[in-house]
């Protein structure tokens, strides 16, 4: 995933993203994104325009689950994932 997207989600800032990509699935969950098709032009400036036109708004999802990214994205986070998955094999 763009450490760039992660940096803008954290922040409250709106991303654009292709449809069925990891990066569209957190962006959904941790930030307000719109959606564009894969390998279409037209898609993708359609996305940039109504992330323009409606800025204000998508700004204001996003910020509202900042907290929610950072903790996601954090270090301790990452070690708690890390710390599950070796329990689970040193069980097997």
């Amino acid at each position: 995933v763009s450490r760039v997207a992660i940096e803008a989600m954290g922040n409250g800032i709106p991303v654009v993203a292709t449809r069925g990509t990891t990066l569209a699935q957190q962006a959904e969950e941790f930030g307000a994104a719109v959606l564009c098709g894969d390998d279409n032009i037209d898609s993708l400036i359609a996305a940039i325009e109504m992330v323009e036109r409606n800025y204000e708004s998508l700004a204001a999802k996003a910020r509202e689950r900042q907290a929610k990214v950072r903790k996601h994205f954090s270090v301790e986070h990452f070690r708690e994932l890390l710390m599950t998955e070796v329990s689970r094999v040193n069980r097997q």
